[in-house]
């Protein structure tokens, strides 16, 4: 085979294997920013299934807060009215009926309650961590240049998660405005 020949056919054969690297290389790309994004999904999940957690926790734990007054004192308020010709009947009744709850019930809703918004909070915090590093990948490497440009990541459904932040309405609007609004947290809205 002439020279010239084989000059030919060694840079085609390189133009080929350069061809072959470069379209393995964008791909993997791919498969590195979908993991990003099933880690985020992940996350996400999880701390969807912490939050769900908290209400079920705090639910079971032997005190039911919203309407527990009301009902306390629909309760007194029908014996009241049951007895009200019989004072004796109203004091037997109070007597047999205290209406305090149990200290030990108390401490350990309390401890429920910190213990499950620990756990939101450490999840929500490894959700924005994760978030920043995808962030991080896709605006300041040129992996993260080539995830975008050729396989459009983010996508539109992990771009919302990466955005989204539980956070109560008073901090949203402390944040929106930049006042700190100072508020009776034993008062409900």
């Amino acid at each position: 085979m002439p020279k010239g020949t084989k000059i030919v056919l060694a840079l085609f054969a390189s133009f080929i294997l350069v061809i072959g690297i470069t379209i393995a290389w964008v791909v993997n790309i791919k498969f590195e920013a979908q993991e990003f994004e099933n880690q985020l999904h992940s996350t996400h999940q999880n701390l969807q299934n912490v939050y769900s957690s908290v209400d079920k926790i705090l639910l079971n734990s032997g005190i039911t807060v919203k309407n527990f007054g009301e009902t306390k004192i629909k309760a007194i308020q029908e014996s009241v009215r049951k007895y009200a010709d019989k004072p004796e009947l109203i004091s037997a009744w109070v007597q047999e009926n205290p209406q305090q709850i149990d200290s030990k019930l108390w401490e350990n809703f309390q401890k429920q309650i910190e213990v499950q918004y620990t756990k939101f909070e450490m999840e929500q915090k490894s959700k924005i961590s994760q978030s920043q590093a995808y962030n991080n990948f896709l605006k300041t490497t040129l992996r993260g240049q080539v995830a975008q440009i050729v396989w459009s990541y983010p996508t539109a459904g992990i771009t919302k998660i990466m955005e989204q932040v539980i956070q109560t309405d008073v901090t949203k609007q402390s944040f929106e405005t930049g006042i700190d609004t100072t508020r009776n947290v034993l008062e409900s809205k």
